[in-house]
């Protein structure tokens, strides 16, 4: 077993990425996995400090899309300024993208479940209160 050093893990390539045709947008789109930290500012975004999801999940397709499109250079296309816009896109469009930036990030349906507060657990509490 090698142990890295600091040096060797920070050059990494550890950030996946795929091409998405998007014929409605007229091309192709490259997405690429989430870093750890736009994934924490999403979470954040999305829970409050107890860390089960706030009640507004408006916008997170576009959030997880602005997260993860990237140009040719690797750098981000879209910022958090650019989430209100994009989610005025096409809902097929944007989910297509949306999906494979959820696959490639890791998003199982446990996690999109806790995020959009769709678990059962929250549900329960949620009919409790009303």
């Amino acid at each position: 077993m090698t142990l890295l050093g600091k040096e060797q893990i920070l050059v990494a390539q550890d950030l996946p990425h795929a091409d998405v045709e998007v014929p409605e947008w007229g091309g192709t789109v490259r997405i690429q996995a989430m870093t750890a930290m736009a994934r924490e500012d999403i979470e954040a975004s999305y829970l409050g400090p107890d860390g089960r999801p706030k009640k507004v999940t408006k916008g997170f397709r576009a959030h997880v899309v602005a997260g993860s499109v990237i140009g040719e250079s690797g750098a981000l296309l879209f910022s958090l300024e650019d989430v209100e816009a994009l989610g005025r896109k096409s809902f097929s469009a944007l989910n297509r993208v949306f999906q494979e930036a959820q696959r490639l990030s890791g998003l199982g349906d446990e996690q999109m479940e806790e995020i959009e507060g769709n678990s059962s657990e929250a549900q329960v509490e949620d009919s409790t209160s009303a």
